[in-house]
């Protein structure tokens, strides 16, 4: 189907309340969502510092001991997101009431850049549950690395508090709406292409000739039926005026 600017123009204008429809019921939804069933989401993480606990002397590392710590956490991101660490957190904390699962999606770890430190952080609908999951991950990765590395190196710099730093991650509306407009108007213009795709009326000279092969012959005006039948009243008038000429005469 060809179209120029000035005919997608035209159809747009045809089925300009297909398109307002489709724009206002999306973005009614979208606003909806938005204020009663998109709930606030807050983050708690807490700190740990990957370093061998048996060098206390005060002789300075080595940059080869650092680099090594470094590329361990990497390892470390894996071992805490494995089952070997996740089913323990779960069947030790009940009142999380999580399943692997749900727990590995609530989890996240990361790592500060050129740095020993790793970041442990949770997600949830409730802060302090969040807080609690961040601590408990980290208390257990703590406790298990010996025995899966063989080696004590990791350290709790700090825990996720569940009273300061309350960090709250929600969808932005006013770009969630922008979004939810553009897709909608997306969408309705997708839709009113089909319609006019499967529309297979003729509207023009052009479209006949194009569609059907012949020449234009020539145009028919619609006539409106005031046009054709005369009214009563008309007629009635008519003949009075008829009957006053016959009496002249």
């Amino acid at each position: 189907m060809d179209f120029s600017l000035h005919k997608v123009f035209q159809i747009i204008k045809r089925r300009l309340w297909v398109v307002l429809f489709v724009i206002i019921l999306v973005c009614g939804l979208t606003a909806a969502y938005t204020k009663y069933e998109d709930k606030p989401v807050y983050e708690a993480s807490s700190r740990l510092i990957v370093n061998n606990k048996g060098e206390v002397d005060m002789q300075p590392l080595e940059y080869s001991e650092i680099s090594a710590n470094i590329q361990l956490i990497e390892t470390y991101k894996e071992i805490i997101k494995s089952s070997k660490i996740l089913d323990v957190v779960v069947k030790k904390h009940p009142e999380l009431n999580l399943d692997v699962k749900q727990l590995l999606e609530s989890v996240n770890v990361s790592s500060i850049f050129d740095t020993q430190v790793m970041v442990i952080s949770a997600k949830d609908k409730d802060y302090d549950k969040a807080s609690k999951i961040a601590n408990a991950v980290s208390h257990e990765f703590q406790t298990q690395i010996p025995s899966i590395m063989k080696v004590d190196n990791v350290s709790i710099l700090d825990e996720a508090e569940s009273t300061i730093d309350i960090r709250k991650i929600s969808t932005d509306p006013v770009l969630t709406l922008l979004l939810s407009f553009v897709l909608s108007l997306l969408l309705a213009a997708g839709f009113v292409f089909l319609l006019e795709y499967l529309d297979d009326t003729f509207r023009s000279e052009e479209d006949i000739q194009n569609v059907l092969n012949i020449p234009h012959l020539g145009t028919i005006t619609k006539v409106k039926k005031q046009n054709v039948r005369p009214k009563r009243s008309q007629i009635a008038k008519g003949r009075q005026v008829d009957s006053t000429y016959a009496g002249v005469n």
